[in-house]
């Protein structure tokens, strides 16, 4: 879980992170809170099914010589192996990287810089990725080529190895950032270290993995039915898809259906944590379980996480912590709403000195929050028109429109999802959002985790709990 304000399209599927002050009084807010929320146009994207069981979002635009791909492949790291953790993101970074049956790298390379085109892909945890931009001339030359890196990647044992080395590196290098170690523990502290929505690989489970291990997870989990592409550009839909179909022709589907994950418990008590890592600052992580993806109250979700720890500047958090008392050099939060329980959390970089300080107003603006303190109409009116406004920016560009489509559809949401997104955030009242601050926020277990010099920060945590220390993992 990334530890970082996301400002993306991609959070109408969890929380916006970019956000509005509470008072009505502050002119800022009156003045902002009567902008014109800009259009929303939806472009008209169109989809195909294919016999392969493959899914197809199509927006044709011919304002430039230019084609995006990018595709969704169900199947990442929650099926990884508990003893092979890291799997499936070796897996999709060796797609690009590893070669396929019948071209090598660095042809593969030649191919693309000869062209002016690039090609990626990626492993996550619920899905793989890859994705494509060329010149549309040469749709011809990339199209089967991205979906050879799909079907049929080689694993050459070299590059195999050296993938192994940098993921061990990277692994090493986890713990000179104290912002990485806290997204790697925090999800820990509730998930538990061996739930797939928490684990993280090692030095030991990256070693165990060999060339066999992905051609037997390839084999398993991708095939053309578990594909879902999005594909914006200067082409005629007719044309591409009998491209698509010829590449894809006699790829098998895959062979067994997607194995489930075991459900999350929502079960939790607070409690204090501590990860050494001398240094002057202290990087704090403050919260506790959030909710799923197609909870009813998520567009009343989404605002009351907005108000609360939106903007370092002008959400409540921000002003309170960073602009009124100069404690943090960074501060948010965010309310997960994912496809299991996601985690719903206040992040702030303070100096060493002040992280009890720090703790405690978080805390505190949670607990306001959850007494129905800090909401009025001004700010709801304001978060309403921010999120909506940054709407229009993120969906502008049509390749970002056209992918998102995809993305919905891979998460399960309804066709009309854009269509009816305004409306229902529109709908939310004040009273809902005090209502789901005092239903989903718990002030009294909170999961606190810091991750600074201890010997400094202890006595100021025991107004909160007795501290358990995690100790970082050596290499």
């Amino acid at each position: 879980m990334p530890f970082r304000k996301i400002l993306s399209i991609s959070l109408i599927l969890a929380v916006f992170s970019a956000g509005p002050f509470a008072r009505a009084s502050d002119p800022k807010i009156s003045e902002l809170s009567r902008k014109k929320v800009g259009e929303l146009h939806y472009p008209q994207v169109q989809f195909v099914d294919l016999k392969n069981g493959m899914r197809v979002y199509l927006l044709e635009d011919h304002d430039l010589p230019i084609l995006q791909m990018y595709a969704y492949v169900r199947g990442g790291g929650l099926q990884d192996p508990p003893d092979r953790v890291g799997l499936a993101s070796l897996l999709g970074g060796l797609l690009r990287t590893g070669g396929t049956q019948k071209k090598s790298v660095d042809q593969i390379d030649r191919i693309l810089e000869d062209h002016g085109a690039s090609l990626e892909t990626a492993g996550g945890n619920e899905y793989a990725s890859a994705s494509l931009k060329c010149l549309s001339p040469h749709t011809e030359i990339f199209l089967p080529l991205f979906f050879e890196i799909l079907r049929s990647p080689r694993f050459d044992p070299e590059k195999v190895e050296l993938a192994r080395l940098r993921k061990i590196e990277a692994l090493r290098r986890v713990n000179d950032n104290a912002q990485r170690i806290a997204s790697q523990e925090f999800p820990k502290l509730l998930y538990g270290d061996s739930n797939p929505y928490a684990r993280v690989p090692t030095v030991e489970s990256l070693n165990k993995i060999k060339r066999e291990d992905l051609q037997e997870f390839h084999r398993r989990f991708y095939g053309p039915d578990r594909v879902i592409l999005a594909v914006s550009g200067d082409f005629k839909k007719d044309d591409l898809i009998r491209q698509i179909e010829a590449a894809t022709e006699g790829w098998p589907k895959a062979p067994e259906a997607l194995p489930s994950v075991p459900p999350v418990k929502k079960e939790w008590e607070g409690g204090v944590y501590g990860v050494m890592k001398k240094g002057a600052q202290s990087t704090l992580m403050v919260g506790h379980f959030g909710e799923k993806r197609f909870n009813p109250d998520k567009f009343a979700l989404i605002l009351m996480n907005f108000i609360l720890g939106g903007d370092i500047f002008s959400s409540r958090l921000g002003e309170e912590v960073r602009s009124n008392r100069g404690l943090a050099y960074s501060i948010y939060s965010h309310f997960g709403l994912e496809s299991d329980y996601g985690l719903f959390y206040a992040a702030a970089q303070t100096r060493s000195a002040a992280t009890g300080e720090v703790i405690g107003l978080i805390a505190r603006e949670i607990r306001s929050f959850h007494d129905g303190d800090g909401f009025t109409e001004a700010s709801l009116n304001f978060a309403k028109e921010s999120i909506l406004n940054q709407l229009v920016s993120d969906w502008e560009p049509p390749f970002n429109y056209v992918k998102e489509r995809a993305r919905l559809y891979f998460y399960g949401y309804p066709e009309d999802y854009f269509l009816t997104y305004r409306t229902k955030l529109g709908a939310v009242t004040l009273d809902d959002v005090k209502t789901v601050a005092k239903k989903y926020l718990f002030p009294d277990r909170l999961k606190i985790l810091v991750v600074g010099d201890l010997d400094t920060v202890n006595g100021q945590l025991k107004k909160f709990g007795e501290m358990k220390k995690i100790p970082l993992k050596e290499f």
